[in-house]
């Protein structure tokens, strides 16, 4: 980091030099990893193929060895002619390099030192194997100089040269020094200088042992837990998969250089900190890439040996196939999970209004100043001693006297964009309000949703969220021309939605902005949540506090037709591991978003009930709990990404559809087919045994005409029946059974359009035990007033049975 001490002399320094220097550094990581591969991969290896095959076979002497030196002639001649496509052929490994979204996550993920790294220890691999051995250790030192842990890669790369090349002096001289260097930082840099007295990432291995001789004894004493903790919560399928199939596994084929990762494998993956086992979402891998692409090359080497040893020119078309599979590998990964504009999750950044505000609003912080600005704003104000950006120095006194007492100054300035900032625990409410109410801090600028605020006089009068000025709540204020879903409904006689949209940032949390109008002037502060329901429509979670628009613009501040833009940023739930989910709405009197009796109850639109086909709104929305709720999107994992939206009305059939069906209830709804999914237990999978399980099914259904009825769907599970057949009971037990409107109750039939499908996922709840014998489902629809169920109609519309049978879902064994 001394190396950008000139730069911040000559007034160049400040957040994007440091970004930009760390993007140029990464990307010249490219040039030794080619330079490499055209090593191990240049007319040596077809040279050391040929040969191999002369020495094949014992007493086949002089002829083969004639022959086999025609060919090294012939391969070598060859290889001659044709340099230049050859060497574009090598291009494959640095392009890859480079587009590992692993790597590119640690570029994007703010600046860290340790993301220099893969650069110095590419070069420094590069230059061990050409025994260069004083850039060699340049190139070392640079690297350990990035983190304390690179001091232990370095001695693993010492160790690779022992084993790999032989270089006793040199490779005895990495290990001293790479060891050296991290006992050094670990255990008397660091604590010499820290304020905790140690590094700041110990207590993640705390689960381990309090000090690193307890952490060696359970790591050698427990392995199974090790190993628990490593597949199970660290997913290490998960985790080497993303290295691995960016390479097309070619990197598995050479194990040996895979040694100097080990030290940062082990860092990450021993953590219990979550977000070091997160491969592309931060910069904990930068480290392990590079050796999974030197690995990827010497993987090809051993690969075209191994065919050269039978086939001396074979080795050539082995790297060209090779090198295509890499790209092909790549490319398709990176179109996944990539950071470019190639990749399928890419979204282009927008400079808007409120962003070219903030530049104005940075100014105006006098440069001397100790300020505290939020995390996200804080880089753009870091050209300053003294600055802080951890709200404790707000929320906890004794910090604030501490500091104090250690000769820093408390904060002159606050900076706040409260629109972007996370209203966790009630922050805004509970601390960001009350130093203005207090009149400890008046604000110097409040605007679009800034806040800058300066220490006051003492005894000055506090301002309240009502009289800050107008253009303060530019930042609730929408324009209807930027809605992206436009669904329109009413809350009672409160509240309109007019539309939402959807903000996706990769593998995080779907973020949804509304755009809500008072029907009335309102006198109460309505609550509005965000709910988490599972892919069957039940509710899993819900946002406890008010987001940063309703904090300082509550709905009884709202005029009459104000259109509302209200942005969730403050959710309470994890979905990444979660494969399909639903996201709704609800507003209630009170802050309690488990009372289903406060909640004002959703209405839809004429368009969005519309029984016809045309007219009808293309979104089919959902009222799930009872109708409590509004259904906004679905969402899916894909590649590891949310993508979802508002469920359209669908007039085809699924194309994949496990059982089709296709019989016409009463002439009025069609089941096309069902998706039956496997029986899912919290416990043991034994269902002849106490344990909570559940059976799930998808129903595919299709209006045949407009209904003003509102069908209810009926799954029985029945049984048991024993084989043979005749020993089958005439009227079977009914087991378990689920009774609703479809959808859970969100979509009743009298709101379905003439032909459109509908999938109505029903989920049931097995008894604990079941009796031993096989059991079917029994499907239908029955009048909710009457219990009239619809008849099954044939062709010529006659009814042939009023259910439809899904044979054999269960069959429990008979244990005796």
């Amino acid at each position: 980091l001394l190396l950008f001490v000139p730069l911040y002399w000559i007034g160049l320094g400040g957040p994007r030099l440091l970004l930009i220097v760390q993007a140029i550094v990464v990307g010249l990581g490219a040039w030794p990893l080619y330079r490499l591969a055209g090593d191990v991969l240049g007319s040596r290896l077809f040279a050391f193929s040929a040969k191999s095959h002369r020495g094949r076979g014992p007493g086949e002497g002089e002829v083969q060895s004639d022959q086999a030196n025609d060919r090294v002639a012939s391969l070598r001649t060859s290889y001659s002619l044709l340099p230049t496509p050859y060497s574009l052929l090598l291009l494959v490994f640095p392009i890859a390099y480079l587009l590992m979204p692993a790597l590119e996550a640690a570029v994007m993920y703010d600046f860290h030192a340790v993301t220099l790294a893969p650069t110095f220890l590419l070069f420094a691999f590069y230059f061990l194997e050409r025994d260069r051995r004083w850039l060699f250790a340049l190139c070392a030192v640079l690297a350990m100089a990035c983190k304390e842990d690179m001091g232990l890669t370095v001695a693993m790369l010492g160790l690779y040269a022992l084993l790999a090349r032989r270089r006793w002096r040199l490779g005895g001289a990495a290990i001293a020094a790479g060891v050296a260097w991290f006992v050094i930082a670990v255990f008397l840099i660091q604590p010499h200088f820290s304020p905790t007295g140690g590094n700041v990432q110990a207590e993640r291995y705390q689960w381990l042992g309090e000090t690193p001789l307890a952490v060696l004894g359970t790591v050698v004493s427990r392995p199974a837990l090790i190993w628990d903790h490593v597949w199970r919560q660290a997913n290490l399928p998960a985790y080497l998969g993303g290295l691995l199939l960016p390479t097309a596994f070619l990197a598995v084929l050479s194990p040996l250089t895979w040694l100097p990762a080990l030290p940062s494998l082990a860092i990450n993956l021993l953590s219990d900190y979550p977000f070091s086992w997160r491969l592309e979402d931060f910069h904990y891998a930068a480290p392990v890439v590079p050796f999974v692409f030197i690995s990827t090359i010497y993987g090809v080497r051993c690969l075209a040996r191994l065919v050269g040893r039978r086939w001396p020119p074979a080795s050539y078309y082995v790297v060209m196939a090779a090198c295509g599979l890499l790209l092909i590998a790549a490319v398709g990964y990176h179109w996944g999970r990539g950071f470019s504009p190639l990749s399928r999750p890419f979204q282009p950044w927008s400079l808007s209004d409120h962003h070219r505000k903030a530049q104005t609003v940075f100014r105006q912080v006098p440069a001397d100043a100790a300020l505290f600005a939020q995390s996200n704003l804080n880089p753009h104000v870091s050209s300053r001693r003294v600055l802080y950006h951890d709200p404790a120095i707000l929320t906890e006194s004794g910090l604030s006297d501490a500091l104090a007492t250690s000769g820093f100054p408390r904060p002159d300035y606050l900076l706040f964009d409260v629109s972007s900032l996370v209203n966790k625990d009630d922050f805004q409410r509970g601390t960001v309000a009350p130093l203005l109410e207090s009149g400890s801090f008046r604000p110097l600028v409040a605007d679009d949703g800034f806040l800058l605020l300066e220490q006051s006089p003492q005894g000055e009068s506090g301002v309240t969220l009502v009289t800050l000025p107008d253009p303060f709540l530019d930042f609730v204020r929408a324009d209807p021309a930027h809605i992206t879903y436009p669904v329109v409904a009413d809350f009672g006689d409160a509240l309109r939605l007019h539309g939402f949209d959807l903000h996706f940032n990769r593998a995080e949390e779907v973020q949804p902005v509304l755009y809500l109008e008072a029907l009335r002037p309102l006198d109460e502060d309505y609550f509005v949540s965000l709910y988490l329901l599972d892919e069957w429509g039940s509710p899993l979670g819900a946002t406890l506090e008010d987001q940063p628009a309703l904090v300082w613009h509550p709905t009884s501040h709202w005029q009459a037709s104000e259109l509302v833009k209200v942005t969730f940023n403050t959710l309470p739930w994890y979905t990444r591991d979660t494969s399909a989910y639903r996201l709704a709405l609800g507003v209630m009197h009170g802050p309690d978003p488990w009372q289903p009796s406060a909640r004002l109850l959703p209405s839809l639109s004429p368009s969005d009930t519309a029984g016809l086909t045309e007219g009808a709104s293309p979104y089919a929305i959902r009222l799930p709990d009872d109708g409590t709720l509004l259904e906004l999107a679905r969402f899916r994992q894909v590649f590891g990404m949310p993508e979802g939206g508002p469920r359209e009305r669908q007039y085809r059939p699924p194309r994949m559809m496990q059982t089709a069906v296709n019989r016409s209830l009463g002439g009025q709804i069609r089941l096309l087919g069902y998706d039956l999914t496997p029986i899912t237990c919290d416990g043991p999978a034994d269902l002849a045994q106490a344990g909570d399980c559940w059976l799930g099914i998808v129903l595919y259904w299709q209006a045949e005409q407009s209904m003003d009825t509102d069908y209810k769907v009926f799954a029985h599970l029945v049984g048991p029946y024993a084989t043979p057949a005749e020993s089958q009971p005439a009227d079977p037990q009914i087991w378990a059974q689920r009774d609703a409107y479809p959808d859970s109750g969100g979509y009743p039939t009298c709101r379905w359009a003439t032909g459109e499908v509908v999938a109505d996922p029903v989920r049931i709840d097995l008894p604990n035990p079941l009796p031993p014998g096989s059991f079917d489902l029994v499907i239908g629809m029955y009048h909710p007033d009457t219990g009239q169920r619809l008849p099954v109609v044939d062709a010529a519309g006659q009814p042939v049975d009023d259910k439809i049978v899904v044979p054999q879902v269960i069959r429990v064994p008979d244990e005796r």
